[in-house]
């Protein structure tokens, strides 16, 4: 991706006092996409539902629940469905949140 600064400009227009406020918005000085910033409060709260998701899994009565699985007896594959589980409402919770 160019940075702002190496794209050719006229010369003979100048920005508005909106265009300056939206560059000034989106754009760092340097003309990179300024990242989106995280807040405390959204930080927590991702972590407060990722605990409780990972303290659902991580009891005994879940694993009864994943017996239609096939191959339940296997701790191996019940490991792996639950990471399966973990992950994809993780990644849910992350673009939702």
């Amino acid at each position: 991706m160019d940075h702002l600064s190496s794209l050719p400009t006229k010369d003979d227009t100048s920005h508005t006092k909106e265009e300056n406020e939206v560059m000034a918005k989106y754009f760092n000085k340097d003309g990179a996409a300024a990242p989106a910033k995280s807040t405390f409060k959204d930080t927590l709260k991702i972590a407060l539902i990722v605990t409780i998701i990972f303290i659902i899994l991580a009891n005994p009565w879940i694993d009864s629940m994943l017996c239609i699985v096939p191959y339940c007896g296997n701790p191996l594959v019940l490991t792996a469905v639950k990471a399966l589980i973990f992950f994809v409402v993780f990644i849910a919770v992350k673009c939702y949140v």
